[in-house]
């Protein structure tokens, strides 16, 4: 097998563990390190850009005419997967995961939704009721460490985080995350389907909310309406975005889940509306025959990220009919073979 086949392979298996989980495994301080490298900047491609779509004067940013499918629940984007019921993990006296960060611990948002989804699923393929209860408990951890700002309820990261690893960009707790409400967003609503309880309802109606919340309107934000009009959940919000593309992905993937749930026209409205915006911004992430750009502010290309983004498009073809993202994913993987 040549080299670039054996590169590409390795690192297919990597992200479909990723996918299948329903998060990103690695921490907030790994995430965009090991093989990443930064290009210089580019010119500006967003300023050449057509829009897609027209602005939706009831909601004030862009929304195209994207399809949206309802896909059997076992095929939705966080699927999560049968975990062991005490995971290999650092874990709190109650038996809640733990984030290790340079041998101090946090409670990480972000992971604890995604094992709740896979205690989940562990309850369904099982049928343990052990599974369920383990789902419960961090979904209630979750509840207890949420914020409330202007009826949306956030999830604080109580860490540090040097983005990309220059020591430029230090995201200080507390800080919040789009990807993070999006997952986490996914966990309420199947902890609902799950256990019909109305807390978890009420819970995912209100993460909802915080996606609603814009940066013009707020003072705790993680979803911005750009000078072009296009939605963005974003993934680490300060004042000057970096429009992260995995990590608007995943969010948009629970913002799906709830709106399976919910089937209403405002739900689908900001699904589509955020849809539009990756549709007409994806060129300025793409690099003919290289590796894609994990953000558009740093420029930072990763090998593991741009595999990422192959899958999340894809993902995104499957709950939305047609084949525009398949075409994308394709020459997103053109790109990876060339450059390898």
């Amino acid at each position: 097998m040549k080299k670039s086949n054996k590169r590409i392979l390795v690192l297919s298996s990597l992200v479909a563990l990723i996918i299948i989980f329903g998060s990103v495994f690695m921490t907030r301080s790994e995430e965009t390190t090991g093989t990443a490298t930064q290009k210089e900047e580019p010119a500006d491609l967003a300023a050449q850009l057509e829009h897609v779509a027209e602005i939706n004067a009831e909601y004030g940013f862009r929304i195209g005419s994207t399809d949206i499918v309802d896909v059997p629940l076992d095929k939705v984007p966080y699927v999560g997967a049968v975990v062991p019921l005490e995971p290999d993990e650092p874990t709190d006296e109650n038996g809640i995961v733990m984030y290790n960060q340079e041998g101090e611990l946090h409670y990480h948002p972000l992971k604890i939704g995604k094992y709740a989804k896979s205690f989940l699923v562990s309850y369904e393929k099982k049928k343990e009721d052990a599974f369920l209860e383990k789902a419960i408990l961090h979904g209630d951890k979750l509840l207890e460490m949420a914020e409330e700002h202007n009826g949306g309820l956030y999830f604080p990261y109580t860490n540090n985080f040097d983005l990309h690893g220059f020591g430029e960009d230090i995201m200080e707790g507390p800080w919040y995350s789009a990807m993070t409400q999006g997952q986490n967003l996914s966990t309420f609503t199947r902890l609902y389907n799950y256990t019909g309880d109305e807390k978890y309802l009420d819970a995912a109606h209100k993460v909802f909310q915080s996606l609603k919340n814009l940066k013009s309107e707020n003072d705790v934000w993680v979803s911005l309406v750009d000078d072009e009009s296009y939605l963005w959940l974003e993934e680490f919000p300060r004042e000057e975005p970096t429009y992260a593309l995995n990590g608007f992905l995943f969010a948009i993937f629970g913002v799906y889940d709830y709106y399976l749930l919910q089937q209403d026209e405002e739900t689908e409205s900001y699904l589509k509306g955020a849809i539009t915006t990756v549709k007409h911004y994806l060129p300025v992430y793409r690099v003919e025959g290289e590796i894609s750009y994990y953000c558009r502010d740093h420029h930072v290309q990763s090998d593991r990220y741009h595999m990422i983004h192959i899958a999340q498009l894809e993902y995104l073809n499957r709950i939305t009919g047609g084949s525009y993202f398949e075409e994308q994913a394709s020459k997103f993987r053109a790109d990876f073979e060339l450059s390898s």
